[in-house]
């Protein structure tokens, strides 16, 4: 008798736990799908452009420019949670791009639609292409940064800015880049799989007090 209650003082406490254990996950899961479904529904979609007038900085042309200065800006075409947006006048803030970007980050671009307030943040660069001569020269920009639109949340984001000496132009592109959360029906799966073993392990805890 004294090896029976031994036992059973050792077993039971082991499946008493492993059941805290799977019930805790189903919650955590649950949450994670309460998480992913709201990260879908709150998050900014589609992408913006600009066109304006920049001037480079750091260098007599676009080939040997280290920043830009921006003089104009319209936020001129858009998709997504920017569809309906045209001409829209935006404030850009002048940055350095080589050697490494300066100020960092830097509060990009604004600018109001009615009683909504987008930005974009730029946080770090990708790539740097100049080309020509001082004769006719460019440059490209890539990075990635963070979108903002009043009422959404912050999503990730790509940007793309083109300078042309042809005639002192500029184009600015940016898009949603957002990491992808779990699909729900993922999570929804992963669910039952737990409530599976929560629910074997409830038996198997039955049956070991039945033969003791």
């Amino acid at each position: 008798m004294a090896a029976d209650g031994a036992r059973r003082a050792i077993f039971e406490p082991r499946t008493d736990d492993m059941l805290k254990h799977v019930t805790l996950s189903i919650a955590l899961v649950v949450a994670m799908m309460a998480i992913a479904v709201e990260a879908k529904a709150d998050s900014i979609t589609g992408g913006i452009s600009f066109m304006g007038k920049a001037s480079p900085t750091g260098g007599t042309d676009w080939s040997t420019a280290t920043g830009v200065h921006f003089k104009s800006a319209f936020a001129v075409d858009g998709t997504g949670d920017y569809s309906g947006i045209d001409m829209e006048p935006a404030t850009f803030a002048d940055f350095v791009y080589d050697p490494v970007l300066s100020p960092n980050p830097v509060h990009l671009w604004t600018f109001d639609s009615g009683l909504t307030t987008y930005s974009f943040d730029l946080s770090s660069l990708t790539s740097v292409v100049k080309a020509g001569s001082a004769a006719a020269s460019s440059v490209v920009v890539s990075g990635l940064g963070t979108l903002h639109i009043s009422g959404l949340d912050d999503t990730a984001g790509t940007f793309v800015f083109s300078g042309n000496s042809a005639n002192g132009s500029f184009s600015f592109s940016a898009s949603d880049g957002a990491t992808s959360v779990p699909e729900p029906a993922s999570v929804l799966l992963l669910g039952t799989g737990l409530l599976g073993i929560a629910s074997m392990a409830q038996r198997r805890s039955k049956r070991q007090k039945q033969q003791f």
